[in-house]
């Protein structure tokens, strides 16, 4: 009879993208780190279509230490479809999930694991109270954050990301959300089991610069407040009314004008300001209901999150 094979105590996804140098660092920090915390764990990493020598790295240090594992994503899929791939192959009764630029440090994982296993906790999330990135970067990621916040209703911290701890149902649950644009983080808060945050430290990123441009996040806000949230259609239905109501305040001075005073309608250029000025509303209204036909359309296809071109140890 084949022995039944126990699944680790903790499972750690790292999605991988520019940032090489830094993995061999991660691992010799993590393995110090795990090794103290629990007596069973694995490292899975996800090359998410680096285009350094990420995957070399990989399997450099899965070939010295077989608790460290890899996938290597066939394309660059996006980093919330990365972590995707790896909680779909972590067995870990917990499961962490962190950045592979050591600015989420291996040493808070403790901080998670025994705020999660002494309290109760299902789900807890990293709080970076004191963030170590550049002015620049931080400027953008509080806009982000209030953008989407607006956009989609829904509350949005800049302290915290995707550095988190999971108990083995949360991963599961995770699993049955089938929707296209993920974000890690939203789904993982939607799902409603017991979760909390816990202040760790945060270290300044000390190879290479972040994927994410001011652009990028701005378009993921964007995308993250349409993927989670009617709110914007809503807004634009108040819009309408409000231009309606505003139009027949026109209509009715300028009749009344006409009627008490014979002052007829003065000029074209009012006019000219106000078909332009709807013209454009009309058209980003278009626009917004565009995206979330569009979302509607790719979730339709049912395409398949990722595809793995390689794997080591998994």
């Amino acid at each position: 009879m084949k022995a039944k094979v126990m699944p680790p105590e903790i499972s750690v996804v790292i999605p991988v993208y520019a940032c090489a140098p830094c993995l061999r660092p991660l691992t010799a920090r993590l393995v110090k780190t795990l090794a103290k915390l629990a007596a069973s764990y694995e490292i899975i990493f996800v090359d998410d279509g680096s285009k350094d020598r990420a995957w070399a790295v990989i399997g450099e240090l899965a070939g010295k230490n077989n608790k460290v594992k890899g996938l290597k994503l066939s394309r660059n899929f996006g980093q919330h479809r990365a972590i995707t791939a790896g909680l779909d192959y972590a067995r870990g009764n917990w499961v962490v999930v962190m950045d592979g630029d050591l600015q989420d440090q291996p040493e808070e994982i403790p901080k998670l694991y025994l705020k999660a296993r002494e309290e109760g906790y299902e789900i807890v999330f990293a709080r970076r109270n004191q963030r170590q990135d550049s002015w620049g970067k931080r400027t953008w990621s509080w806009w982000y954050h209030q953008i989407f916040s607006l956009l989609s209703g829904l509350p949005a911290d800049p302290q915290i990301a995707n550095f988190s701890i999971c108990a083995r149902q949360v991963v599961e649950a995770f699993g049955e959300y089938p929707e296209r644009f993920r974000s890690f983080r939203e789904i993982v808060r939607a799902m409603g089991f017991r979760q909390t945050s816990v202040s760790v430290v945060h270290a300044r990123r000390p190879e290479g610069k972040s994927g994410y441009t001011p652009l990028k996040m701005l378009s993921l806000a964007l995308d993250t407040a349409t993927g989670y949230s009617t709110r914007l259609l809503t807004v634009w239905i108040w819009v309408g009314f409000f231009l309606a109501a505003v139009s027949m305040i026109i209509g009715l001075s300028i009749l009344v004008r006409y009627f008490t005073y014979g002052i007829g309608v003065a000029g074209w250029a009012s006019v000219m300001v106000m078909i332009s000025g709807l013209s454009g509303m009309i058209l980003l209204g278009i626009g917004i209901l565009g995206i979330y036909l569009a979302k509607l359309f790719g979730e339709m296809k049912q395409r398949p999150l990722y595809h793995i071109a390689k794997r080591l140890g998994v």
